[in-house]
């Protein structure tokens, strides 16, 4: 019977001993402690050596609201439609060139037939041709540059092209 409580007994405390051999490794405590490439950081406060993942990079700034470069961005204002040395043109327009080179993302010439005889006067046409841009989410920016007329029409003027 002793031998049998002395067998519990040592049976208990090989139990309890082998339960102890069971541990788990030490959190990394310095740089050395990091192994293969990984990098000795913190996450949540403690201390770790994982793999560096970079932050994203942040977005692109968006584009400026107002852009030249002459035949790729800019808005020409001028007379258009038909135009003859001797007899000036028949309309007056604008277009709106956005980033395609010598190709006009969005264009109007208004004719006499549109809006009368305001269309020889650049200045009776301004409104019409703001509030056209404007529908179509395009103003002009500061003048860049102009070409003058022959005396038959008048020249034309050029802007930097702006979106709203």
């Amino acid at each position: 019977m002793k031998y049998s409580i002395a067998a519990c007994i040592l049976a208990t405390c090989v139990t309890a001993a082998n339960a102890q051999l069971y541990s788990f490794p030490a959190p990394p405590m310095t740089v050395a402690d990091c192994q293969g490439g990984r990098i000795w950081m913190k996450r949540n406060g403690l201390a770790t050596c994982d793999f560096y993942v970079p932050d994203p990079p942040p977005p692109p700034p968006p584009p400026p609201p107002c852009r030249y470069e002459f035949w790729k961005f800019m808005v020409a204002i001028g007379p258009g439609g038909n135009c003859s040395a001797d007899g000036g043109c028949d309309g007056y327009g604008y277009a709106v060139y956005d980033g395609a080179p010598n190709s006009p993302t969005v264009a109007r010439t208004w004719t006499s037939w549109d809006t009368g005889p305001i269309v020889h006067d650049p200045s009776a046409m301004w409104p019409l041709i703001q509030a056209d841009m404007q529908s179509r989410g395009y103003y002009p920016g500061a003048i860049k540059t102009s070409t003058p007329g022959n005396g038959n029409y008048p020249g034309t003027s050029y802007y930097e092209v702006c979106r709203y």
